[in-house]
């Protein structure tokens, strides 16, 4: 009988042997990056059509402070998403790129 207690992954049975446990992925990895970026690129859409929209009710006609104001708030938005998908996706937000990263 081994007296070495169970490693990650392992558990002991009743009768001393050892079974090791694999864990099966929810997501394959490709599968997910796709998503995150699928994901990642709905709201960067979102966010530069709903700025637009913004700063058009909001400038009053001023055309510099339509443009001011949807920079602003798309960098902001931009920023988010790196810093939240950019461990995922690499912050690539164009399936086209990720795509040919999968195939090549």
């Amino acid at each position: 009988m081994d007296l070495l207690p169970p490693q990650e992954g392992e558990f002991v049975k009743e009768d001393g042997e050892r079974v090791r446990l694999s864990r099966p992925r929810v997501m394959p990895r490709f599968a997910k990056r796709a998503f995150a970026e699928w994901l990642g690129t709905a709201f960067l859409l979102a966010a530069v059509v709903g700025s637009g929209i913004m700063a058009q009710k909001l400038s009053g006609g001023i055309v510099a402070l339509a443009l001011l104001c949807t920079t602003i708030a798309t960098g902001a938005i931009l920023v988010v998403l790196i810093l939240m998908f950019g461990p995922v996706t690499g912050a690539r937000f164009n399936p086209a790129v990720t795509l040919r990263r999968e195939v090549t």
